[in-house]
């Protein structure tokens, strides 16, 4: 989420709205963050392991899930599925501390 996020800054339309949308189940969890494309594009990320995309790429698969990326339209998409445990994690994750406004 923190890197889609930073490429969103880097890349997107910074006056534009960016939208982060997060789906669970006892068994995975959803990211999916959308923003609006820079005009005119930015150039393309570097393919460079464990940085951008190909980073994230390599980290979703290492954890047992799975991520896609590009462009859709004006949006760039960012969707992450990952499960909620794994076997070489060996623990679950920790619990999200409630967020009060």
């Amino acid at each position: 989420m923190q890197e889609a996020l930073t490429n969103a800054l880097r890349h997107g339309d910074t006056g534009r709205t960016v939208a982060l949308r997060l789906d669970w189940t006892p068994d995975w969890v959803a990211v999916t963050i959308d923003n609006a494309l820079r005009l005119p594009a930015a150039p393309a990320p570097r393919a460079e392991n464990g940085h951008g995309l190909p980073g994230m790429r390599e980290r979703a698969l290492l954890a047992g899930g799975s991520l896609t990326a590009g462009p859709i339209g004006g949006v760039f998409s960012v969707a992450a599925r990952l499960p909620t445990a794994t076997k070489t994690a060996g623990v679950l994750p920790a619990p999200v501390p409630e967020v009060r406004a």
